[in-house]
């Protein structure tokens, strides 16, 4: 006969509850966090307040994407937050000195932006 002994796992594993506590422990904590105030709020989960949380947000989601793709390609570009915050400054600057002139809204501001962006890119490589 041969001794061998098995571990006990239990409901899960030792090993499986760590791996999916790292795996999954961000969207565990997000999805606790939804439930707790939705209790203490609520309004926390009606549509206005969702689509508003969204819109605050977008303007990171975007940046993400951008600097995901920047360190994808092995590069690492400290200046993108310097860069927006340049662009929008200037864009916001030109939608309230130009709203007397009826030209500050509309795509002006979006294109001022991006084309600071493209010549901050160009000059700093």
């Amino acid at each position: 006969m041969s001794d061998i002994q098995t571990k006990s796992a239990g409901w899960l594993g030792a090993e499986r509850r760590g791996r999916l506590i790292q795996e999954y422990g961000i969207f565990l904590a997000f999805i606790l966090l939804v439930v707790i105030l939705s209790f203490s709020n609520e309004y926390f989960l009606t549509a206005g307040n969702i689509s508003n949380v969204l819109l605050q947000t977008s303007i990171n989601g975007i940046l993400a994407i951008g600097m995901t793709f920047v360190i994808l390609t092995r590069g690492i570009d400290l200046s993108v937050g310097s860069v927006v915050a340049l662009a929008g400054m200037v864009s916001a600057s030109f939608v309230t000195t130009s709203a007397t002139a009826g030209i500050g809204g509309g795509p002006y501001p979006v294109v001022l932006a991006l084309a600071i962006g493209i010549l901050v890119g160009v000059c700093t490589g």
